[in-house]
């Protein structure tokens, strides 16, 4: 219970901390400051995804970390795809999911998929939706990037680093 306890007690802290920001600036103020840092955050992004050359930018690899559970090394690809200012981390060839706890949730796969990005982008900028909006994960169902219920996800942190390190691979060839 002490973990819950803890997020809890941060979440109200957090709210008293927002209350404090708006009885200072104000419902409008504080809105137009959020509007924003979201809005630098996408053209920071974009700026950055604009740095690279259009093209398809593709790294392929087995996960091969947790064999003793999924009874083989899992075959995996990403295509970083960049079109202007919008790229988007491909991972339609994501094999079937996987009788063992290395699925990874979507959204914790979007996050390590964008994370890789994250390094190119101004640090000013925050990781907020503005940072997302111009990156687009593709991710099917049934795999274990994007599992369909049951699934067990508790092992999700070995996979999920290892798709990331393979969108910062692709990001590098990319930049190269």
């Amino acid at each position: 219970m002490g973990d819950v306890d803890a997020k809890v007690a941060s979440c109200r802290r957090g709210e008293e901390e927002i209350i404090k920001l708006l009885d200072k600036y104000g419902l409008q103020r504080f809105n137009s400051t959020c509007d924003y840092l979201v809005d630098y955050s996408e053209r920071a992004t974009r700026t950055a995804i604009r740095q690279i050359p259009d093209g398809d930018y593709t790294e392929e690899g087995l996960f091969d970390k947790e064999t003793e559970v999924t009874g083989g090394p899992v075959p995996l690809k990403v295509t970083l795809r960049i079109s202007g200012d919008c790229a988007i981390v491909d991972l339609s060839s994501a094999p079937p999911q996987v009788k063992a706890s290395i699925s990874s949730p979507l959204v914790t796969t979007k996050a390590m998929a964008r994370a890789a990005l994250r390094a190119i982008v101004r640090s000013d900028a925050i990781a907020n939706i503005g940072f997302a909006r111009p990156i687009n994960v593709v991710v099917p169902a049934g795999t274990p990037l994007k599992p369909r219920h049951p699934a067990a996800v508790g092992g999700r942190a070995s996979l999920a680093m290892h798709v990331s390190n393979m969108v910062f691979s692709s990001t590098r060839a990319a930049m190269h």
